[in-house]
């Protein structure tokens, strides 16, 4: 469990803060709507006590292929790499354990949006 105090971005926005040890999140892209809906995402199913520490690979891998597909995203210039990425992000994605929630609630449909921002990238 991370022990490091709340951090909180320059509009005064708390920072989630991984509870899985060893979790490194990147800096995103200029822009980096992926990298954001991921972080949401892990956020949530963090707050929903849904990770464990046999999940760190994938969450690690998820936060390091959104930033990376961002990076793609801004250069403007796609690769066969980039839409490679983008399959392994969504495998990722998928071997997450689900959260039972109620589907009306703004913050449920955070993983449907990412698999949709992803779709779209």
């Amino acid at each position: 469990m991370s022990t490091e105090p709340p951090r909180h971005d320059p509009d005064g926005a708390r920072i989630w803060q991984p509870s899985l040890d060893g979790l490194t999140v990147p800096e995103p892209a200029a822009g980096g709507t992926l990298h954001a809906a991921a972080v949401a995402s892990l956020a949530a199913l963090d707050e929903a006590g849904v990770l464990a520490g046999q999940h760190a690979l994938t969450a690690q891998l998820i936060l390091n292929l959104s930033a990376a597909i961002d990076r793609a995203l801004a250069s403007g210039r796609l690769q066969v790499a980039t839409s490679q990425s983008v399959r392994q992000l969504l495998d990722a994605i998928a071997s997450l354990p689900a959260v039972d929630v109620d589907a009306t609630s703004a913050e449920d449909d955070v993983m449907a949006r990412f698999e949709a921002a992803l779709r779209d990238a």
